[in-house]
């Protein structure tokens, strides 16, 4: 039968001498490869392969999982996002000293920031730096950037309209909704409680 320990198996079969052979763990007899004696049942007896319980099957995977990497992860999301609020901090100086007004210099800031994200997005480095930083990479604007272009980049071979065009949000979409909808929340809020501040 399927996954049992029989001739002709899923997962089992017999070698040139008869003995048994298992393709993959068993938990219930904990072997693989040849257990049996030529011609003898499994040590199983039949019963179905890698039938477990959530705990066996925990222990499991975190016994094959890498050890946790948390501090140096950390620490690579906070010198990351810095590194990128601080690009933004000095562009944004920039475009102040060169006679933009305050607003104006922001708003141009945000827009190099988000032509940056899309260009290393397209070239790949970008992806391979969010692999080491995380959260380093997508808090900050150029991570939403990140989310539009790279969808658009991967369907780009379904076309421009089922392919770039249906799935360039496929990621940045519920951001943009939920932002929105936080915002009118948040703004009535505001509205209802303004006059008890005075405003």
């Amino acid at each position: 039968g399927y996954g049992a320990c029989l001739p002709g198996g899923a997962f089992c079969r017999f070698d040139w001498a008869g003995a048994h052979i298992l393709r993959i763990f068993c938990q219930h007899c904990g072997k693989t490869g040849a257990h049996g004696p030529p011609g003898a049942p499994c040590a199983c007896k039949g019963e179905i392969h890698m039938k477990m319980d959530s705990k066996t099957y925990g222990q499991m995977t975190q016994k094959a999982s890498p050890p946790s990497r948390f501090v140096k992860d950390c620490l690579w999301a906070f010198f990351v996002g810095g590194a990128i609020c601080l690009l933004g901090e000095v562009l944004r100086q920039i475009y102040l000293k060169a006679g933009y007004t305050l607003a104006d210099a922001g708003t141009l800031t945000s827009v190099t920031l988000v032509a940056l994200s899309a260009v290393t997005t397209a070239l790949g480095w970008y992806q391979k730096l969010a692999s080491k930083a995380g959260a380093g990479t997508l808090v900050p604007i150029t991570g939403f950037a990140n989310a539009v272009v790279s969808p658009a980049i991967e369907f780009r071979s379904e076309g421009l309209v089922t392919g770039v065009g249906a799935k360039m949000f496929i990621i940045a979409g519920p951001v943009i909704v939920y932002g929105m909808l936080a915002s009118v929340v948040w703004g009535a809020i505001y509205w209802a409680i303004r006059p008890l501040l005075g405003g």
